[in-house]
């Protein structure tokens, strides 16, 4: 009798980068109805430059700088609905990415031994006049707490 072998089944998921007040943070700012959906995968970066806006940062594309990060999966089933509470706290409008603080999009993220992954990401939407460039790129590294 042979046996067909099939692989185990897999969860769908969207990966989120964050860089800022969501670090370590993120199921603080859901409903502990969606706690399960979040996992940490581990550190990340993205090609960008990081900038200081006082009470938090925002991030911009930028080929020869990197921010850090975490890399998070949700799943697929709950994506819809975490994005409704970060997207409100990002002050990001996804039909009309260009009113809001922040806009959310798909772009490349590498983890540490070089792989890239397609993740959403809040970037900053408004002008950078008054904000101070963090060289680090890492936020927490650059308010002194522990990563």
């Amino acid at each position: 009798m042979s046996r067909t072998w099939h692989p185990p089944a897999c969860t769908p998921v969207t990966l989120l980068f964050v860089y800022g007040t969501l670090r370590g943070q993120i199921r603080r700012f859901l409903p502990a109805t969606l706690h399960h959906a979040v996992h940490l995968l581990g550190p990340a970066r993205y090609r960008g430059r990081l900038y200081d806006l006082g009470a938090y940062p925002g991030a911009v594309p930028d080929p020869d700088h990197f921010v850090h990060g975490e890399l998070y999966a949700l799943r697929c089933d709950d994506a819809p609905r975490i994005f409704t509470y970060l997207d409100a706290y990002e002050d990001c409008d996804p039909q009309r990415p260009e009113a809001g603080e922040y806009r959310r999009v798909q772009d490349t993220v590498l983890l540490p031994d070089g792989r890239a992954f397609s993740a959403w990401i809040y970037l900053y939407n408004g002008a950078l006049s008054q904000a101070r460039p963090i060289p680090s790129g890492d936020w927490l590294r650059h308010r002194g707490q522990p990563r």
